[in-house]
């Protein structure tokens, strides 16, 4: 683990520090400006030459970032937070290949779990696909990325429980059923999201229509005894839950309790998302820790044909204060 930390106006790596100063920080917010015009037209080799710049203003740290470490980014400032880390290149290749994953931090004490102890992964699934109206243009297909999940880990140890009403009150109510036999499941959500104006997830009321759901209301859900909080990892597979914002949904999450919470920066294929939740939850289900799973999987969408892998940069995980894992999972 490798640590990036903002404090004040100071900016420490590896136990060295320099001063933040304004021109670092407008080099900075072109960066992430740049990186949100991003679209799928643009390949690699556009990302690459972002992800160079970002290495360079990094410099002289970038190349002490050894193979297989997690770079954890610990700052409330957004632009230092949100600047597209994950796109981090060397001149010869991304440092993703290199198995360099990103966790942005709340908290500097925060840890990361390993989700699946000895009896095996909890994953508790949540789809919802609201009636086409004027906030949804089209209904998901989450049968798919349900099924490729079951045939990824594809053995009898995983307990997944899938909550079908769509609701933020059947996902507590089905949390609170689980609690006494899966007390730090993984939850899974898969719906339409949106950022602007304000961050929201599109779940289902009870009729079937639009539930606009904010963070609060996911964490809470009315009518439910289960806090979301008790899950050892929240992922939001929907669009721009992870954009770079203030108050951006995972980042709310994980400041409402939540220990860890995964999103997409930007609107993501139904079918690139599935096939990154396939390997993601395969890694998870081995035992292996929430950033070296999102590593993992990000990779292997990197190997897929062209035009069916341009979304890899997109995931982004956050990180808050985790006293209890460390005892949970032996770590």
């Amino acid at each position: 683990m490798t640590s990036l930390h903002l404090q004040g106006n100071s900016l420490w790596f590896a136990g060295a520090s320099r001063q933040l100063t304004d021109v670092d920080r407008a080099q900075l917010e072109d960066l992430c400006r740049r990186a949100a015009a991003w679209n799928r037209g643009r390949g690699d080799a556009w990302l690459a030459e972002l992800g160079r710049e970002l290495y360079r203003w990094l410099d002289p740290w970038g190349a002490q970032l050894r193979d297989n470490v997690a770079l954890d980014v610990i700052a409330d400032a957004v632009t230092v937070r949100d600047a597209p880390w994950e796109l981090l290149h060397d001149g010869k290749s991304f440092l993703v290949d290199r198995g360099v994953e990103v966790v942005r931090r709340l908290e500097p004490e925060s840890t990361l779990s390993r989700p699946a102890p000895e009896h095996g992964l909890t994953l508790v699934f949540l789809a919802a696909s609201p009636r086409p109206d004027g906030f949804v243009e089209q209904r998901l297909r989450y049968e798919e990325e349900e099924a490729a999940i079951l045939q990824a880990v594809g053995d009898k140890k995983l307990c997944l429980s899938v909550e079908e009403t769509g609701t933020a009150r059947g996902l507590g109510l089905r949390l609170d059923d689980l609690a006494p036999e899966a007390p730090a499941p993984v939850v899974h959500i898969t719906c339409h999201g949106a950022a602007s104006p304000a961050a929201v997830l599109m779940l289902e009321n009870e009729q079937g229509g639009v539930a606009l759901t904010s963070p609060a209301e996911l964490v809470s859900p009315e009518g439910a005894g289960y806090r979301l909080g008790d899950a050892s990892l929240v992922v939001v597979s929907a669009c721009e839950t992870a954009a770079p914002d203030v108050a951006g949904f995972a980042v709310e999450l994980v400041r409402r309790g939540i220990r860890a919470a995964l999103g997409w920066s930007a609107s993501v294929s139904d079918a690139q998302a599935t096939v990154f939740a396939a390997e993601f939850y395969e890694k998870l289900h081995r035992g292996w820790k929430i950033d070296r799973a999102l590593n993992a999987a990000r990779r292997h969408l990197r190997k897929q044909p062209a035009g069916q892998n341009t979304d890899w940069h997109l995931a982004r995980l956050v990180a808050g204060k985790d006293p209890a894992l460390a005892a949970t999972y032996g770590l």
